[in-house]
């Protein structure tokens, strides 16, 4: 068989690569199915990270970004919190221009296809074979990361860019010219607004610890040792100048958040990578398969997950035997996989554990394991450096043997991860869902029971490799966030990063509530503690439907009926989203939470400040206030109200900074109420109340990315005039 010419295998090997990504699952390719990868107790790809960018897409269709959404939480900053990708280009590109599902189908297959052709680049930077970078690229695009975090969206979105990083630093290595190291800039901070955090924040240290190596040599010298320093310090002040419009709102958030300062050791290593895991990069499922809800390992099996190949594996052992002394490039990967390998074991290596307490920024991520990316991109590298080294000079067949054997041993081992449903049957509006949008009235939802349910469902189902059925009946539990996909209120979400008033009242999937010390199971029915505060907090936070797996049995909540397995119910003594109160009390969170559970507080009388000394009388009021929203959009608020005396409004949406109130065209003061809400104090009489959110931390962020891509671009065109002019410049 003759060889194809260099320019055209490189094309064909290209081709390939494109082509095997639009095969992964044809029903994304045609956008007939949608990824519903699991979790057992919810799934971080449609509670979380496809609605809030299903409310990106929205919101870009009206002419904005979504800085604020009010479907969770009561209210959330979404754009600050990073996994929703809010400033991502590429969220905002295919989001922007096209129905959620296309964008969400459109992203994974060019994701696919670019972590596969960057790492080909690089591969081919290096002096390797075309044929035997494919390896390396596919093995990479297709290894057991990228497939087990298809579902955080945001982690495949950053790590897709690790490979570029390294063929523009190799670039600049060949060239020595800064256009390269402003080029870098450019994808390092790309990747900051992907909005994985921790993989951003792995890959500035791999970054830094290319780069020096490649500059070893100039290093040592006095002469040159400062400019290869600067260079370094421009590059990454760039790179997080670039990233500020999602770092500084993100920082914010984090602030405001049960994060501050960082997370406990306990709690970043609770889930370790135990070294027996290790035969999973020879077989996937020798500890069980969760897609058949076989799994019986001792961790979490997507984060433990690195399987890219028996081939591969193999030539990159190959690799490191025959070529570890002689090929610099292997001697790099062997270090940062075994240094990675490492730091996967968190707890069980004191190296983690140093640097989790020595490192600036290590104390506020969890899943040690997530350096799997760094040994699957090094065994990646290793492979295909292995099997250039062992069929150099061989014939084309025994490169397409070693080809036609990977690629199905990928897919067989690695399409299972992710179940694919019908698009259309998961996109059917929910039964409940159905029948509470027939309210015209605006209101909010609170689910219960929505972990226990899709737990349900994940044993119902065996798994996800079987009928996806179970899934697609859950949905009418409206869980957090998936209310999002639906256009529904709620006044809960699944997120990571919120602030701890939030958490105080209404808990996450990690951390009780308040909320869940008013109410407690019995015979499979809720059951309310004494003077009901449960429903009176129901009451005040517009809660005017709930979703449940439990019965429940009370004269104020009307039953709607069965759906799909879920109890509906309509509150009928909800009040409105905003309402006036006469009398306001100083109370700490704590004393507030305590006048909830003892029923020691009538909301409707009462307002708890956490943000003030004033306490109040109670107004002896005859009238009746009349309050009404005129204008609501996802940053701004606007109220008319008549009040009969001096009293307080309370508005029952998150508080957080950012947010402004005006009074009748004047500036007022809003307080944290009632744990996590909003009141603002107002006379008798009629008003208008116009709330407004601008966030600093966004609008400084966002002049400093655009400042930093200006001097990135200035930098960029000087070097190319600099190279265009220079009749010898740098071959």
């Amino acid at each position: 068989m003759p060889a194809l010419p260099g320019k055209k295998l490189v094309l064909c090997c290209v081709a390939a690569l494109l082509t095997l990504s639009l095969f992964y699952d044809l029903r994304l390719t045609l956008n007939r199915g949608l990824v519903i990868t699991d979790d057992i107790f919810a799934s971080d790809l449609m509670n979380d990270r496809y609605p809030v960018r299903v409310e990106l897409a929205r919101g870009l269709k009206q002419g904005r970004l979504p800085l604020w959404t009010p479907l969770i939480y009561g209210g959330f900053p979404l754009q600050a919190n990073p996994e929703s990708g809010i400033t991502y280009p590429l969220n905002i590109f295919f989001f922007g221009l096209f129905s959620p599902s296309w964008a969400l189908n459109l992203s994974i297959i060019l994701k696919f296809f670019l972590a596969g052709l960057f790492m080909f680049l690089y591969l081919r930077q290096i002096g390797i074979d075309p044929r035997a970078a494919f390896i390396g690229a596919i093995a990479f695009s297709w290894s057991g990361f990228f497939i087990s975090h298809l579902k955080h969206l945001n982690m495949h979105d950053a790590a897709i860019w690790v490979p570029l990083l390294l063929f523009l630093l190799e670039k600049y290595r060949r060239r020595r010219s800064p256009l390269w190291l402003f080029l870098t800039a450019g994808v390092l901070g790309l990747q900051i607004l992907a909005g994985h955090p921790q993989i951003s924040y792995y890959t500035v240290f791999l970054v830094i610890g290319y780069y020096l190596w490649i500059e070893w040599p100039y290093l040592k010298t006095i002469r040159h040792a400062p400019r290869s320093l600067a260079y370094l310090f421009i590059l990454l002040a760039l790179a997080l100048g670039l990233g500020m419009v999602q770092l500084l709102p993100g920082y914010e958030l984090t602030n405001w958040s049960e994060r501050v300062g960082g997370i406990g050791y306990g709690f970043a290593v609770q889930h370790k990578y135990w070294l027996r895991n290790l035969l999973t990069f020879i077989y996937p499922f020798v500890n069980g398969d969760p897609g058949r809800a076989t799994y019986h390992g001792s961790g979490v099996f997507w984060e433990d997950y690195g399987y890219l190949g028996l081939l591969p594996l193999f030539f990159a052992g190959y690799a490191l035997v025959k070529a570890f002394r002689k090929n610099r490039h292997v001697k790099f990967f062997t270090v940062l996989a075994a240094a990675s390998l490492v730091l996967m074991l968190g707890d069980q290596a004191l190296l983690f554990k140093i640097l989790f307490y020595v490192v600036p920024g290590m104390k506020f991520f969890r899943f040690s394991q997530r350096f799997i990316l760094f040994v699957d991109l090094s065994l990646a590298a290793l492979a295909s450096i292995g099997l250039d080294r062992a069929f150099k000079n061989r014939p084309a067949w025994a490169f397409l043997l070693v080809i036609g054997l990977t690629i199905p041993d990928l897919y067989i081992m690695q399409k299972r991860q992710n179940p694919v449903v019908s698009r259309d049957r998961w996109e059917a509006l929910p039964a409940t869902a159905q029948v509470i949008l027939r309210d015209p009235t605006r209101f909010r939802v609170y689910t219960l029971g929505g972990s226990e349910s899709h737990m349900s469902a994940y044993v119902m189902a065996q798994g996800w490799e079987g009928d996806l059925t179970p899934y697609v009946r859950q949905r009418s539990s409206l869980q957090p966030s998936a209310n999002m996909l639906d256009k529904i209120a709620s006044n809960t979400g699944y997120i990571n990063l919120v602030p701890r008033h939030l958490i105080r009242l209404w808990g996450n999937e990690k951390v009780s509530g308040l909320i869940t010390k008013t109410a407690g199971i019995a015979a499979n029915n809720l059951v309310f503690i004494p003077r009901e505060p449960f429903l009176k907090i129901m009451n005040a936070y517009n809660v005017k439907y709930l979703v449940s797996i439990w019965r429940i049995d009370h004269p104020e909540l009307e039953p709607l009926g069965l759906f799909n397995g879920f109890q509906l119910y309509r509150n009928r003594s909800v009040q409105p989203r905003a309402f006036f109160v006469p009398q306001a009390v100083a109370a700490s969170d704590e004393k507030a939470e305590s006048l909830f559970v003892a029923g020691a507080v009538d909301l409707r009388r009462q307002v708890l400040l956490a943000d003030t000394i004033f306490t109040g009388t109670a107004t002896d009021t005859t009238g009746t206030a009349a309050i009404s929203i005129i204008e609501l959009s996802g940053e701004r608020l606007v109220v008319d109200a008549e009040t009969p005396a001096d009293g307080w409004i309370f508005l029952s949406d998150t508080y957080y900074p950012g947010w402004r109130a005006e009074l009748d065209g004047r500036p007022v003061q809003i307080h944290r109420a009632n744990i996590c809400g909003r009141a603002i104090a107002v006379g008798a009489g009629k008003h208008k109340i116009e709330f407004i959110f601008r966030s600093k931390t966004y609008l400084i962020g966002s002049r400093i990315s655009l400042l930093a891509l200006v001097l990135i671009g200035i930098g960029l065109i000087a070097c190319l005039v600099r190279q265009k002019n220079s009749p010898t410049a740098v071959r």
